[in-house]
């Protein structure tokens, strides 16, 4: 099987398959097992030598014979893909390319007679983690739970004055709030590279409304960090609800039914179960506390869903989801319950899918899932 890949190592197949940290676009071809890359001089000699044996790593420059060759009215970059095709590779062989290629190189060289096909999966054992990868995303989720810590401690450190929080003299809002993490964050080298939500009273009946504004006591804050290492590229997914002041009635009815949901879940979270099953245990749990799912409210999204070099993985826990639990899969389960009127309650937490059981990646010991 041959694959081909143009790009930077934000993009999680490049880095899964290179193992480096580039963030200038280069290629990758791996052919019967063995790779070759092709940099170019601002990158050409960051290799160590072990990655330099796995890599095969070749100065791009070296093509630039065959590019000046090439009179096709094309960029300089597509006639560097065909020439590193024309090298190594077979016009009647498929060369396997992700949905994230880009499209005019994919199109100009099929037009050139290379058979280029799109693989949704280019990579399968991606969400099979290994135990040097799960390490590296424990290190990020210990990292992720100081944030909550550091909130928690913000919360408890506020004072209610009428109808808002108010911070060391500041009235507190959901800014200064993610301002707070990501100044945590910078001292981990951890970046908040798909945003942070923190949002606020009816702002949480919308699952990713990102918030903004005053934070409003009495009411719920949900807030769902999901930062990434610069160093190891691996997320954590975390989501806590809060409450400064006393919460409504309703508001501890759904914390109790969300988590009685996910505790639930966790029991069946095993090899061989089908994803959607976790879902509509999640469904079945919430319905008996007394909470429908209607039109736009309640629970309205997935139970969960694969987390590593991407936040968003398979396995998708969705209702009509066809994936099916695997050991190595670092998952998170999310229930969580959204009224228009009332604002949203969700807890996230991270999973590892074990035989016989599943196992958390939780650092702490202590619960700090109540509002």
């Amino acid at each position: 099987m041959i694959k081909f890949l143009f790009a930077s190592c934000k993009d999680a197949n490049m880095r899964y398959a290179s193992g480096l940290n580039v963030l200038d676009n280069f290629f990758l071809l791996e052919k019967n097992a063995k790779k070759r890359i092709f940099l170019d001089n601002r990158n050409f000699g960051i290799l160590k030598k072990s990655q330099q044996v796995a890599l095969n790593p070749q100065l791009i420059n070296s093509l630039e014979k065959e590019v000046k060759k090439n009179k096709d009215k094309t960029l300089r970059i597509n006639k560097l893909a065909k020439a590193i095709l024309n090298k190594y590779c077979h016009k009647q062989e498929k060369i396997f390319v992700d949905f994230n290629f880009a499209f005019g190189m994919g199109d100009y060289l099929q037009k050139k007679g290379f058979k280029i096909e799109f693989k949704q999966e280019l990579y399968p054992k991606r969400q099979f983690k290994t135990k040097s990868e799960l390490k590296k995303i424990q290190q990020t989720l210990k990292i992720n739970f100081k944030a909550f810590e550091l909130i928690k401690k913000i919360l408890a450190d506020s004072k209610i004055k009428g109808q808002k929080i108010v911070y060391k003299n500041q009235i507190l809002t959901c800014e200064k709030l993610k301002l707070e993490v990501e100044k945590l964050f910078l001292r981990f080298d951890l970046r908040n590279q798909e945003g942070i939500i923190i949002a606020t009273g009816k702002q949480t009946a919308v699952p990713h409304h990102q918030g903004q504004g005053i934070v409003k006591p009495n009411q719920p804050i949900i807030c769902d960090i999901f930062p990434k290492s610069q160093k190891t590229g691996y997320f954590a997914d975390i989501t806590r609800t809060f409450v400064k002041g006393k919460p409504s009635g309703r508001i501890l009815k759904m914390q109790k039914a969300v988590l009685e949901a996910q505790k639930q879940a966790i029991k069946l979270i095993k090899p061989g179960v089908k994803a959607g099953k976790i879902y509509l245990k999640c469904e079945e749990i919430l319905s008996k506390h007394g909470f429908e799912t209607k039109d736009d409210q309640g629970f309205i999204h997935s139970a969960g869903h694969g987390v590593g070099l991407d936040i968003h993985e398979k396995p998708i826990l969705a209702k009509n989801s066809k994936d099916i639990l695997a050991p190595g899969q670092v998952i998170t389960l999310e229930p969580g319950l959204y009224y228009k009127n009332i604002g949203g309650v969700r807890v996230e937490d991270m999973l590892v899918v074990k035989n016989p059981p599943c196992r958390s990646l939780r650092q702490r010991e202590d619960d700090d899932r109540d509002p």
